[in-house]
């Protein structure tokens, strides 16, 4: 996993059929606390598409965009940005067909949800890069999915485009206040 053009090129170069981008982004990560490294998956999927190893730009090598997204936008986004393949940890965590401990509290279900670093993933106490979190049961995954779908499909018409190809010639990406942010939420 790599955060920039140049280790984008590097593994390219190396042989890679496909690199992960983003380092750190996940909600179950600790690696940007633990070492200081890391970028917004955005920013490095849109560098590495830039490319002329990139898949989406005529190259061989295909982009995975790294965990972090929480809304099937931000996964509409990534795919915008250059993306072949998207991480959805924490999006498909807890749902009944995942992985995970079920937990009864207090009259609701929970399923347990670990970062592949944390401790009671790699059973070793050397070196922690994430951790281990309860979160609600989210029911069937297919419903997550095919929220995820429907918002991609309703992007690309937002953009006036039909392919993947022509949602990523015609994304606009603009600098954001926290107050868009704010924003964009419903209020």
């Amino acid at each position: 996993c790599v955060t920039d053009i140049h280790g984008f090129e590097f593994l390219a170069k190396s042989g890679a059929d496909a690199v992960r981008m983003g380092v750190g982004s996940g909600s179950i990560c600790s690696t940007r606390l633990k070492t200081g490294h890391g970028l917004p998956v955005f920013s490095s999927v849109l560098s590495a598409a830039q490319s002329d190893y990139a898949k989406v730009n005529g190259g061989t090598v295909m982009i995975i965009a790294d965990g972090g997204h929480r809304y099937p936008g931000d996964v509409a986004k990534s795919i915008a940005a250059g993306a072949d393949y998207v991480m959805l940890g924490s999006m498909l965590a807890g749902h009944t067909e995942c992985p995970g401990q079920m937990i009864n509290l207090r009259d609701k279900k929970y399923k347990v949800y670990r970062g592949m670093a944390s401790f009671e993933t790699t059973k070793e106490k050397r070196h922690v890069e994430g951790v281990q979190a309860i979160i609600p049961h989210k029911g069937p995954l297919s419903d997550t999915l095919s929220d995820i779908r429907d918002s991609l499909l309703s992007a690309l018409s937002y953009t006036g485009a039909l392919t993947i190809d022509e949602f990523r010639k015609e994304a606009l990406f603009y600098y954001n206040t926290t107050n868009t942010m704010r924003e964009n939420d419903t209020h």
